[in-house]
């Protein structure tokens, strides 16, 4: 009687820990290609994979307030197909009449007013705590002037999700706190120990969509740029604590929009060969009726493009 009744204890001590085993997700900065950020999400959908916290940097900020904000990765694809994405991206090259060089060349403006709507029904839901939204977040900035990340875990989205993409000259620095903050891949394009220190999930995945840059050529500006103030990343993480996703993304432009179904498809398709892998790893399991259901519980009223 006792040997039973401790193999059913040890089951039921069994099943609790695979119930608790939690799974974080870290998206790499990178720009457009990180659209394939939404395919990786959709296989993790499909195949009941969970995603218990997100952390991200620059676009995989952008693509992780999405999903953290209750969007489905079909649901993002259409918001990067829409004209409300057109006009974030409108063209505005400001000089300041005290300096010679721009501060920008996308309207401050039409970016915040477009982030705002995108997430103003989980900031509401949420009350500004990073932690209560669908899947809690951090998002990652970076401040120049004390040459260190700054990490969102409560506040305005919207503008947590503006500092972290504000890549130099082409967005106008996003002030937070009296401090100027810029693209958090400047610093941390990969935010794996802020997903460890915030956190401390189980089991890690990472989405990478960049590289560490060659040297630039004379006539490349934008590479140049990227040499002088981006800091080479570490995109890997040891066996023991995740794996990491990587995607065939070099021949893809950093400010290149126009292919969404093409970055879309390399990102589902790469996390599918690697699906057997992911599965082996994590235990848990939540189907794609569940997540929905927990969509309506967490803004019953929200769902892009419907």
């Amino acid at each position: 009687m006792k040997y039973y009744i401790f193999i059913i204890v040890f089951f039921l001590l069994l099943v609790q820990q695979v119930d608790a085993q939690k799974v974080g997700l870290v998206l790499s900065g990178g720009g457009a290609p990180g659209i394939a950020h939404i395919g990786m999400i959709k296989a993790m959908e499909e195949n009941s994979i969970p995603i218990d916290y997100i952390t991200g940097t620059s676009i995989g900020a952008f693509i992780g307030a999405l999903y953290a904000s209750g969007y489905s990765p079909d649901e993002m694809i259409r918001f990067f197909k829409s004209s409300d994405f057109r006009k974030m991206k409108s063209f505005e090259i400001r000089f300041p009449k005290k300096y010679f060089l721009p501060t920008h060349i996308i309207q401050p403006q039409k970016v915040q007013q477009g982030l705002e709507k995108l997430t103003r029904k989980a900031s509401e839901c949420s009350g500004g705590n990073f932690d209560s939204l669908f899947v809690p977040f951090r998002c990652v900035a970076s401040d120049v002037y004390h040459k260190e990340s700054f990490v969102f875990c409560r506040g305005d989205l919207a503008t947590a999700i503006r500092a972290s993409m504000t890549f130099p000259f082409v967005f106008e620095a996003t002030k937070v706190n009296n401090r100027l903050l810029f693209d958090g891949g400047i610093y941390n394009n990969f935010p794996v120990d802020i997903m460890q220190h915030s956190f401390h999930p189980d089991f890690i995945i990472g989405s990478v969509v960049a590289y560490n840059p060659p040297p630039a050529d004379p006539n490349d500006i934008l590479m140049q740029v990227q040499n002088m103030i981006i800091s080479n990343t570490n995109y890997n993480i040891p066996d023991s604590l995740g794996i990491v996703l990587n995607y065939d993304l070099k021949k893809k432009s950093m400010f290149d929009f126009s292919s969404i179904d093409s970055l879309v498809n390399i990102g589902y398709r790469e996390t599918e060969k690697q699906m057997e892998r992911i599965k082996m790893k994590v235990r848990g399991r939540i189907s794609i009726n569940e997540i929905n259901q927990k969509r309506v519980l967490f803004h019953p009223n929200q769902l892009y493009g419907k």
